[in-house]
């Protein structure tokens, strides 16, 4: 099960210890999720050759692999469904395949978004919304439905700047990848700081997770210890 995604390329490699630990606890990858894996790989692989930003893609993955894991340790930690487990680890990895659509045709616009979003101090999607009447996460969740993802991946997408806006109220995978985004930055695309707004503590506090949030904090030695492309 595991060669079907360290055999190939770069990209593929960077899997390598995530799913290996994660295997090793929580059992066998379901074939639901490792179709989602194989859909990463294979679009971010892409959009590597189709972006003329390049090393964003590549940031983009590490990005988003770091975050897959972390949201997989997270919901480990809060959910003993081992589906849920694996449905954080693909949502984190799929999290921001939106900004991949955005880089591969709007590379030099999309870039000049990002600034004005760094230099202003404003949420990105806000200026996505603004510039081009959607967001990188509606952009993901929708293509990602159209290729036959399961709901509750396509949601983590759709939600993981908000997940206060899910109809979801219990803790779910949006949860862990939007927590496990926090943590680990934002990424490229600097959705987050680091800081949660009274927003986003509200609903941490609703779900018993804020109190964790030290201990999440210092679990992100456990992303240096992986290898990651």
């Amino acid at each position: 099960m595991m060669n079907e995604f360290i055999n190939g390329n770069d990209l593929d490699g960077g899997l390598r210890e995530p799913l290996t630990q994660l295997t090793q606890r929580i059992g066998f990858i379901p074939t639901s999720i490792s179709s989602l894996v194989s859909f990463a790989v294979e679009l971010f692989t892409l959009s590597e050759g189709l972006s003329p930003s390049t090393a964003a893609v590549r940031e983009i993955w590490s990005h988003s692999v770091r975050t897959g894991y972390l949201a997989a340790l997270i919901a480990e930690t809060h959910s003993d469904c081992s589906q849920v487990i694996w449905q954080s680890f693909a949502g984190g990895l799929l999290h921001d395949i939106g900004l991949l659509i955005l880089l591969s045709q709007e590379a030099p616009p999309f870039w000049g978004v990002v600034e004005l979003a760094l230099t202003r101090g404003t949420n990105l999607q806000v200026l996505e919304r603004e510039c081009y009447g959607t967001t990188h996460a509606e952009l993901g969740a929708a293509l990602l439905s159209r290729w036959g993802g399961c709901q509750e991946v396509v949601d983590t997408i759709r939600f993981h700047d908000d997940p206060f806006r899910n109809s979801e109220t219990r803790f779910c995978p949006a949860s862990a990848v939007f927590l496990a985004n926090l943590l680990e930055g934002g990424g490229i695309a600097q959705d987050s700081d680091g800081v949660p707004n009274a927003a986003c503590e509200a609903y941490l506090l609703r779900l018993g997770l804020w109190d964790h949030i030290p201990y999440w904090q210092g679990r992100m030695r456990d992303l240096q210890n992986v290898s990651l492309r």
